[in-house]
């Protein structure tokens, strides 16, 4: 078997079982926050462009975020559209299909830097990263963010190492598709310039390639002209619309070790420390240990890549946990993997060690499902210790809420009410049977079930009185974190 034919099915399998891991259950966790916002956005998009519509005006539709990922969850989503109904199912494909796609691109940019055998763990590893897995699930710009940010340093590093004017400029298009999927991909600007002179640094001070530092203003241009074709709202007060869209931006307050604050600059790396699995956390040593030791310019392009993304702290909106860094993964993965092959050597540990991190991050999938989002590692006792001692949020998403609906519909009698006293409110994904009664503001009657989520719980302090008795529960990791009372007959 030739080299170009191996790497061809190696590649093949990874995209399978990536993909093939985020169709199973694809639905199987119910809608989250965003996903309406993000469908009905899709759709009026679609519908603009049926009409033939391109008045800046006319695409206001969650302006807060650039058009990309929208267009690319239309396409998929014209089906449901026409029959006027809300379907993420194709939306949910799609998302599955990019992150995949996204462990595809790990596979080859790691190729390239350092090994096959590098590349293949790295990629095992990404397939099964539970945040990374969560929203790879959901009709959400995370998963399209991370693609197009990996993707544009893919290329990037492929126009390096080859001296390619077309890869320069795939590069170019690519980053301003990132930057017009959500503005965290701004940090790109920032990485490339470092990641050209770790690469290139050398040849450029001894007067070699020099004709390429012309593309570190040449890609901005590209990227920002993808950014202003491709968003109608832009093309008529630009100035104005743009600063609606930057102004929509600001601080919250979350949960974050127990208290309900605005988070600090520590809010990511805090995050990222106790949402990561352990194993992978302790991989990291040895990476680390591995690039200063050697100091090997291509250790360095991805340490650089991983650390930008801690630059997101300093944007007044954190929050979330893990969305807004979410392409940290990719490049953990890679590290990862060069700090096991740095400390195993031998064939047979070799073997024996990928087996366990496999089995591992395998484990905290089955665990966890389908409600990824809601894991934390071992350094806090796992989602169960977190859950007793409020560190961090826990139901954020919605999750589970359309789940509690369902339950209700079919085991409650007709003409049911029920209060919905969730945070969020409106995850209730219409699965509740048509002739229950539903509110989301305090009735000034007893219903006869109340859903509450200890998202909620927490940060309302609710507490219910004693003509209510818990009649279910639903949990992840063993945690619950959606209850359902009954009133008393």
């Amino acid at each position: 078997m030739s080299i170009n034919k191996k790497i061809i099915y190696i590649s093949a399998v990874i995209f399978i079982l990536a993909f093939g891991w985020r169709l199973g259950g694809i639905n199987s966790q119910g809608e989250t926050w965003d996903e309406i916002a993000y469908y009905n956005a899709s759709q009026k998009f679609y519908n603009n462009v049926q009409n033939r519509d391109f008045e800046a005006k006319s695409w206001d539709a969650n302006k807060e975020h650039p058009p990309i990922a929208k267009y690319i969850y239309g396409l998929v989503s014209i089906n449901s559209f026409q029959n006027d109904e809300v379907d993420y199912t194709n939306g949910r494909v799609a998302s599955a299909f990019m992150g995949a796609l996204t462990v595809l691109i790990v596979f080859f940019l790691a190729k390239d830097l350092f090994s096959t055998r590098v590349a293949f763990l790295s990629s095992l590893i990404l397939i099964f990263i539970p945040h990374f897995v969560g929203l790879n699930k959901v009709y959400g710009l995370d998963t399209p963010t991370a693609l197009f940010f990996v993707l544009t340093v893919y290329l990037f590093v492929r126009a390096i190492l080859n001296s390619s004017h077309t890869f320069y400029i795939l590069s170019g298009i690519s980053l301003g598709l990132a930057i017009a999927t959500r503005f965290n991909n701004f940090l790109l600007f920032i990485l490339l310039p470092i990641v050209f002179f770790i690469l290139k640094g050398k040849d450029i001070l001894k007067g070699k390639d020099r004709k390429f530092l012309w593309y570190i203003l040449f890609i901005p241009l590209i990227a920002g002209l993808v950014l202003f074709a491709s968003w109608p709202w832009l093309w008529s007060n630009t100035i104005e619309h743009w600063n609606l869209t930057i102004g929509h931006w600001g601080g919250i307050k979350e949960l974050y070790f127990g208290q309900i604050v605005s988070p600090g600059y520590y809010y990511y790396f805090a995050y990222f420390l106790f949402s990561t699995p352990l194993l992978i956390l302790i991989l990291l040593i040895p990476f680390f240990i591995d690039t200063f030791k050697k100091l090997n310019k291509n250790n360095f392009v991805i340490l650089a890549c991983f650390l930008i993304m801690f630059l997101v702290s300093l944007s007044p909106t954190k929050q979330n946990g893990m969305r807004y860094i979410i392409a940290i993964y990719p490049f953990t993965a890679i590290m990862a993997s060069i700090g096991f092959f740095y400390l195993i050597k031998k064939q047979k540990s070799i073997i024996i060690g990928s087996i366990v991190i496999l089995l591992y991050l395998i484990s905290i999938n089955i665990f966890h499902h389908p409600y990824y989002l809601t894991y934390y590692n071992e350094l806090l006792g796992g989602t169960k210790g977190v859950f007793n001692n409020k560190n961090f949020s826990i139901g954020w998403w919605g999750e589970g809420i359309e789940e509690a609906c369902e339950w209700i519909s079919k085991n409650s009698k007709q003409n049911s009410t029920v209060y919905i006293n969730t945070l969020p409110d409106h995850t209730t994904g219409g699965k509740l049977r048509g002739d229950i009664i539903k509110t989301t503001k305090k009735p000034d009657y007893d219903p006869d079930y109340i859903i509450l989520n200890i998202n909620n719980i927490w940060y309302n302090q609710i507490e219910l009185n004693d003509q209510y008795e818990l009649v279910h529960q639903i949990k992840s990791a063993s945690v619950p974190f959606i209850y359902i009372y009954k009133k008393d007959n």
